[in-house]
């Protein structure tokens, strides 16, 4: 008889978590806060060089809390519009 085999979820998991998209966490995880996302229990290295990184299941709770700290500590900015409403009235 062989034990069950760990249980770990990705990024696409912890996007459904936080309502969010596989591309943001992916995002948050590369680039934007690496240094403060919560560290993988896993990670999985492929032939062709590329990591698979893993969470146990059981940390949704830190994922989320992080979430929430993320935009208490700053707001996310207004979009910057690159067409102007004077632009829009040209073109109609």
């Amino acid at each position: 008889m062989t034990d069950k085999p760990e249980i770990y979820v990705g990024q696409s998991v912890i996007a459904s978590w936080l309502g969010v998209t596989s591309a943001a966490v992916s995002n948050w995880i590369t680039a934007r806060h690496s240094t403060s996302v919560p560290a993988p229990d896993v990670v999985i290295a492929t032939v062709s060089g590329d990591e698979v990184l893993g969470w146990s299941p059981d940390r949704r709770a830190e994922w989320l809390e992080w979430h929430r700290g993320q935009h208490a500590l700053k707001p996310r900015p207004k979009r910057t519009r690159y067409v102007t409403e004077t632009d829009l009235r040209g073109w109609r």
